[in-house]
């Protein structure tokens, strides 16, 4: 690859922006599984009290919708970061390159230059 330095810097940080795009989706999934699991556990423990159930219920109800807007608007973020294609429902922490533009999704690293 005859790419100057400049060239693949660019791309690097195209990369690494889609990476942490996706690890704040990630990390927000999960944030959202363990509240909801949170909330109905204590809505479970919360029997002594119909006002704190219908409270925890209503609470309970929000969070899962977030999740699942979360989840739709995240799924529809996963794209190429260079052609903005929509990469698929595949891994994208395992996809070599867009298959689109056919760009690398790897963060290549130098020697001899900064650390990108």
């Amino acid at each position: 690859m005859n790419e100057s330095y400049e060239v693949v810097k660019e791309r690097n940080n195209k990369n690494k922006a889609f990476h942490k795009r996706l690890k704040t989706y990630y990390i927000g999934l999960w944030v959202f599984v363990g509240v909801m699991l949170l909330g109905a556990l204590t809505l479970y423990t919360l029997t002594y009290s119909k006002i704190a159930v219908k409270i925890g219920t209503v609470v309970l109800i929000v969070i899962i919708v977030i999740f699942f807007v979360w989840c739709i608007v995240g799924a529809n973020k996963i794209r190429c970061p260079h052609c903005n294609k929509f990469i698929g429902r595949s891994d994208p922490w395992n996809i070599p390159q867009c298959p689109y533009c056919g760009t690398s999704l790897k963060i290549q690293e130098f020697y001899g230059h900064e650390k990108l």
